[in-house]
């Protein structure tokens, strides 16, 4: 069990160095492009080498690429409304200021729930399923 706590806390405290780099320093842009990219490449060799790969041998193909298919479609409407609805307007010397700072924190705000949403749900959802899978196992 203290073995599970400290790679936990190893792996919580990465969260929360990079929370607190990302909350007071911020990166140029050609560093972020990189960075993004970079995790992009990870999570995409993750999902070609493990989880694509499980979930055929679990469901079958048809079913696995269904699945990969509704994802791939779901995260591009998802990346389509946020850059529509969420992207920050410039700032229109004419416009009252108030308005494009409160159009800019709702977008903030869209695109945070977008990214928790398509994040969490399919995750807590394979959870949940391991987990009743596991306990009908066990009985």
């Amino acid at each position: 069990m203290l073995e599970a706590l400290v790679f936990g806390l190893i792996a919580s405290g990465a969260l929360l160095i990079g929370g607190a780099l990302g909350a007071f320093w911020r990166a140029p842009k050609q560093l972020t492009g990189i960075f993004l990219a970079f995790a992009s490449g990870t999570l995409i060799s993750a999902l070609c080498f493990e989880l694509f790969p499980e979930a055929v041998e679990l469901g079958g193909a048809t079913r696995a690429g269904v699945g990969l298919v509704a994802g791939a479609a779901t995260f591009v409407a998802a990346n389509t409304l946020v850059d529509k609805y969420a992207a920050q307007p410039e700032p229109d010397l004419q416009a009252d200021q108030r308005e494009v700072i409160q159009r800019a924190a709702g977008g903030t705000g869209f695109a945070l729930l977008a990214a928790v949403t398509l994040d969490g749900v399919p995750e807590n959802l394979a959870l949940g399923v391991s987990l009743v899978e596991g306990e009908s196992m066990s009985c």
